[in-house]
């Protein structure tokens, strides 16, 4: 039987270090759409899991945000996560 994960996927965008937007989502596409139409200079964004397994990081532009969640959300690491195991 498959275990499937499901991501929750934190984006919160800063302005001038102000907060400006923090959401939840489990689809990245909604992560990105979220992240292009705000204006924003810093993003802190945080993949869980489960189990008390975590990615995260701070990005400074949109293309950067896009590649660390294209990273984060990976079916390899994903499974070798759940299974240990990369495939």
């Amino acid at each position: 039987m498959k275990t499937k994960i499901r991501l929750a996927i934190h984006l919160k965008l800063f302005l001038n270090t102000r907060p400006i937007l923090s959401t939840t989502k489990q689809i990245k596409s909604r992560i990105l759409v979220a992240a292009l139409k705000e204006k924003w200079d810093m993003a802190y964004l945080r993949v869980n899991y489960g189990r008390r397994m975590f990615n995260d990081g701070f990005y400074s532009s949109p293309a950067e945000l896009k590649k660390a969640i294209s990273i984060f959300t990976e079916k390899s690491l994903i499974n070798y996560l759940l299974q240990g195991k990369l495939r």
